[in-house]
This record gives C-alpha cells, sequence and structure tokens, in this order.
C-alpha cells in the first residue's frame, strides 16, 4: 500500500511504502553520495560518535574540542551542520523524531532529552567530584607514608643520579628515593617534604649549581637544617671548604663505593652510633717522594683506608713485618736502589708475605715491560701517578677480594 509522505531532504511530497523516509530522487542522491564519499561519511560518524560519548559532560562540547580532538577544521563542522548533523539547521518539520536513549521520550534532536540531559550533567560532575575525592585521599596517604622518610638525590647527571638511587633503594627499604636536577625543583621537595636526607652534588654547569641549592637551602629557615652530603666528579679543595663551611654532613668523591656511600649515609643517620670503620691498610713502595703523594692522597679519597710508605724494598719488607696486616701492596717498576720486579722476589721469597696482593705502578708502555708485568706474580699494574677511573675500580675489586 502506497501512502502519501514528505521528503525531509527537498520536502517534496512523494508515495511510498510505509517505511520509506526519503524520496526516490534523493534516495538516489544519497545512495551515489555514499558510494563516492565513504571516507567522508567515515569521518562524520566519527565525529557524530565523538558528540555523542562527550555531549553530556559539564558545559557540553564545544566545536574547538571537536577539531581538535578529531582533526577537522571549521570548513568540515559548517558542511555537517548544514546538513543538519546537528539538529540546528533545519527547517520547522524537516527534523527526524526519534526516543530519547534514556527515557524514550520522542525528540526531534541529539540523543538525550533535556531532562536526562541535565541529569547526566549533574550525574557525571558528581563521579567526577567522588573520583578527585579519592585521588586527594590517596595522594594525602602516599605523603604521609613517605613524609620524613624520603632520600632526594640531587644530579644533573641522570646516569650518575640513578645508579646512587639504586644502591640507596636497595639498602634503605623502608625510605622513598628521590631524584632532582635543578634548583626550583630541589627547593619545592625540600619545601614541600620532610626530607630526611639530600645527596647533592657539587657540580657548576650552565644548567646546574650545586653549590647554589646548596647555598639557597642555608638561607631558608623552613629548610636550613636539612642534612646534606655533598657529593663531587672531581675533587676540589676551595668547593669542599666552601660546603662544609654551609654545614655539609660530608664530601664524598664519585665514582663512590656502594658500601662506603651507605655507610656515610648511615652515620649522617645516626650521628651518636660509632661505626666500624674496616679501613684498608695500604703499602706504596715508591722513591719518587711526588708520586707518593699523589697516589696516597688518591687512594684516601677513594677508599676508607690508612697508607703506609717505603722508599725503598728494604723499608717496605719492614712495614709489611711490623704492620698488623697489610691489605694490599703498591710497587713502583722504577726505583733507585732495586726495581719493583727485584722488590717483589723477595717478597714472595717469604711465607708470610706470598698472600699479599700487589699491584704494579708504572708509567710504562713498553710491550716487552708490561709482558713482564703479566707472567709476574702481580696481580696486575697501573699508571702513575694519576689513577684512572678504570684502575680506581681496579683497585676495588682487588681489596674486596
Amino acid at each position: 500500500m502506497n501512502y502519501q509522505h514528505t521528503c525531509p531532504k527537498c520536502g517534496k511530497k512523494f508515495k511510498g511504502g510505509s517505511q520509506e523516509n526519503y524520496c526516490p530522487a534523493c534516495k538516489l542522491e544519497m545512495s551515489l553520495f555514499k558510494k563516492n564519499n565513504s571516507d567522508l561519511i567515515n569521518k562524520q560518524n566519527e565525529v557524530m560518535n565523538y558528540i555523542r560519548d562527550n555531549q553530556f559532560k559539564e558545559g557540553g562540547i564545544t566545536g574547538y574540542e571537536i577539531m581538535r580532538d578529531m582533526g577537522v577544521n571549521r570548513a568540515f563542522l559548517d558542511s555537517m551542520a548544514r546538513q543538519d548533523f546537528f539538529g540546528t539547521g533545519a527547517k520547522p518539520g524537516e527534523k527526524s523524531p526519534h526516543p530519547c536513549a534514556r527515557c524514550g521520550v520522542t525528540i526531534n534532536t541529539g540523543v538525550y532529552c533535556r531532562d536526562c540531559l541535565s541529569f547526566l550533567r549533574k550525574e557525571a560532575k558528581a563521579i567526577g567530584e567522588r573520583n578527585e575525592f579519592k585521588k586527594r585521599i590517596l595522594l594525602e596517604e602516599e605523603l604521609q607514608r613517605i613524609n620524613n622518610n624520603l632520600i632526594l638525590v640531587v644530579d644533573e647527571n641522570n646516569r650518575s643520579a640513578d645508579r646512587t638511587k639504586r644502591f640507596l633503594r636497595d639498602y634503605f627499604t623502608d625510605y622513598k628515593i628521590v631524584t632532582s636536577t635543578d634548583l626550583e625543583q630541589t627547593i619545592n621537595v625540600v619545601y614541600s617534604l620532610k626530607v630526611k636526607m639530600m645527596l647533592l652534588d657539587d657540580a657548576i654547569t650552565e644548567n646546574y649549581d650545586g653549590l647554589k641549592i646548596l647555598r639557597a637551602i642555608r638561607e631558608n629557615a623552613r629548610i636550613s637544617s636539612t642534612p646534606i652530603i655533598t657529593t663531587t666528579t672531581k675533587f676540589d679543595e676551595q668547593k669542599k671548604n666552601f660546603a662544609l663551611r654551609l654545614n655539609a654532613l660530608d664530601y664524598l668523591e664519585k665514582t663512590i663505593d656502594p658500601d662506603y656511600l651507605i655507610e656515610r649515609v648511615n652515620r649522617a643517620f645516626n650521628p651518636n652510633i660509632t661505626f666500624k670503620d674496616n679501613l684498608y691498610k695500604i703499602l706504596i713502595i715508591d722513591d719518587n717522594e711526588d708520586d707518593v703523594e699523589i697516589e696516597k692522597d688518591i687512594l684516601e679519597k677513594n677508599f676508607k683506608c690508612t697508607v703506609f710508605n717505603a722508599d725503598s724494598g728494604v723499608e717496605g719488607l719492614s712495614i709489611l713485618q711490623s704492620a698488623e696486616k697489610i691489605d694490599l701492596v703498591f710497587i713502583s717498576l722504577k726505583m733507585s736502589f732495586m726495581d719493583g720486579f727485584r722488590v717483589l722476589a723477595f717478597i714472595r721469597q717469604n711465607d708470610f708475605f706470598k698472600g699479599f696482593p700487589v699491584i704494579f705502578l708504572s708509567d710504562t708502555e713498553k710491550p716487552e715491560i708490561i709482558e713482564l708485568i703479566e707472567k709476574s706474580p702481580a696481580v696486575g699494574y697501573v699508571n702513575k701517578p694519576e689513577f684512572s677511573a678504570d684502575s680506581i675500580n681496579f683497585i676495588r675489586k682487588i681489596l674486596k677480594k
């Protein structure tokens, strides 16, 4: 049976079945349009789905938000408006009645009726407030948990900061270890949270000044008493004196032995407790006084050690006999009375001295000398008098054994 209809697209009257909505001409036009513009239609459907998902939030959805989130421009939205996607540009009689998605009442545009839209907005606002409240409670609980249990590592070098953080985290399990890389961030953390301990690198670069951070903390009355240990990549006597004048607890040279770092932090936490020193005893046999001073200074800065020195093999043997325990012996290859190989031979002739690890000190690059060192009973050699970072790590491994 044919019924009389009014086409909602062109407004013309036509006859058709009860399910017919558009006149034949408009149906053909829409079919061709859909066939030739599938990408455009898909994008229009995406925009409409986005609007349906967001239209009930507080304040509704704005055209700017649609363009920003969906990647369309103003002309695209104007085109959709002209096609009555949003129910705003339609003439009387052209709107398509449909049920509200929530209550079922008949509406002409949108997904929800006015009453349901108002209810959903209020509900969304209430849900948002409840979620914000939960977040605030969780944040306060977390802050309370770490309050006064925070160790702050301040270092512009992220690798160095992460390395220090890893050492501390493995030992101080009850503490939260946090890293910072600049002045403002550090001051904010120290000011807002009760920092139990702070490790501060003293580097001065274009973007970072550790001593300026130290001075700023000491000048702030609220956080001036924060315990601070300064660290350095390169020892500097002036920086050390400056840090100690500003009540830094310690001045440690990197790369820091993990055990030593943990002990120094423990000392800062418990100043009234006496810790066992576990000092290494190291003997340097070298007749060059200038080199010995440099070598001794480097060893004392990098290790918990007492350094003895002898300017000959004979004096070295005497120290070995009188000292309660020697953990490591350094022997210079070049000496006026007898060279390092002969001194080591005398040491190895005594059964009591056989177990002492010996490292040769040498500035040679001659392959034949290096080959002799490798064949000797020494555990290795390091270049003198300035020890490289690799040499420090090598010495550390020998001492730990």
